[in-house]
């Protein structure tokens, strides 16, 4: 507990090409301060230069989705390799900065097991005192569904 106290604010590690663009290391770190007074609000965040050339949804459609092979033909495909290193959708979220090589396993992991098992799945993404969470109209939420 000490350690904590006496010890710099935690920081994410950049060695080499860590693959952690200097907008993203440096919001990270503003929110990892240790006075919770000096951290960022949402809305501050939301004016972050990392959120502010972030891509919308359209992008997200027109890269990755649109590009995907219909269903059935991915689930007839061995090992589901359209989310393996080489695949669209991992190499996509390489080259944009949304997820490190050291985690492909998890992602592809995760992105198998949706496949595989598609259902409609909510995931809360903002817990704020100012903003109240509203499942139906999505604030503070995410949803991912694939249709069959």
């Amino acid at each position: 507990m000490i350690a904590v106290l006496n010890n710099p604010s935690p920081t994410l590690e950049v060695k080499g090409s860590s693959g952690y663009s200097k907008s993203f290391k440096k919001m990270i770190d503003e929110c990892l301060r240790k006075d919770p007074t000096k951290r960022p609000t949402a809305d501050e965040l939301l004016k972050h230069d990392f959120f502010k050339k972030a891509k919308g949804p359209d992008y997200i459609v027109q890269s990755l989705i649109s590009k995907l092979p219909p269903l059935s033909e991915r689930r007839k495909s061995k090992g589901l390799s359209a989310i393996g290193r080489n695949g669209l959708i991992f190499l996509v979220l390489r080259q944009h900065g949304l997820v490190a090589e050291e985690d492909e396993a998890a992602v592809c992991s995760s992105l198998q097991f949706f496949i595989k098992h598609p259902h409609p799945m909510v995931f809360e993404v903002k817990k704020s005192n100012e903003a109240v969470a509203d499942k139906k109209a999505l604030i503070g939420f995410a949803a991912l569904s694939i249709d069959q």
